[in-house]
């Protein structure tokens, strides 16, 4: 019976004539090729202060606020990325704003096995930069409610992009190995 349901559930979205409709993307994803989330960033999580964000930055007069964290590449292929293209979005509506691009050769396998086999690279994003391309200030944001969320598209050599969006229940994914990085909060905090 198992067999079946999984079947039906595989021909249901494989026999979907329409995209939008589609449960799952087959045409947007890579095979696996997926961003992780490490080091600090992945231990905020469990921070309550932090609303289940990954990073804050402070609506004081803090001038060096950036977004900080550390993604991992998995992949089969470790040499496919090309770069990862990150866009910020306020409280998580309205329209993308690019705020970097990271070149995939940054991202450089650890010297010591016990840090992972996949390449990793540490981002920081000045919040100066992210603010300046969605066109706000901190004015605009109340402290503890409003957070910037932050998106990584991936692009690899084949030319193919899988954009954040593509990952779309990533709570399959949340455990210490594959918690995805492709979308990131960053808290707006007193």
């Amino acid at each position: 019976m198992k067999k079946i349901a999984i079947l039906s559930m595989l021909l249901a979205a494989v026999g979907c004539s329409d995209p939008d409709l589609q449960p799952i993307p087959f045409d947007k994803l890579e095979t696996g090729s997926l961003l992780a989330l490490r080091g600090d960033a992945w231990d905020y999580l469990n921070n309550e202060s932090l609303l289940g964000e990954v990073d804050k930055f402070s609506l004081g007069a803090t001038a060096d606020d950036s977004f900080d964290f550390e993604a991992e590449y998995i992949a089969k292929d470790k040499a496919t990325l090309s770069k990862v293209e990150i866009y910020a979005l306020f409280n998580g509506k309205g329209t993308r704003a690019k705020i970097s691009t990271i070149e995939g050769a940054k991202f450089q396998i650890p010297a010591d096995p016990k840090n992972g086999r996949y390449p990793r690279a540490k981002i920081s994003i000045p919040l100066s930069v992210i603010l300046k391309a969605l066109n706000k200030t901190k004015a605009d944001f109340v402290a503890d409610e409003s957070a910037i969320e932050i998106q990584s598209d991936l692009v690899l050599t084949t030319g193919k992009t899988i954009p954040a969006s593509s990952i779309i229940n990533s709570s399959l994914f949340e455990a210490a190995w594959f918690y995805p990085a492709h979308s990131l909060g960053y808290l707006a905090v007193k």
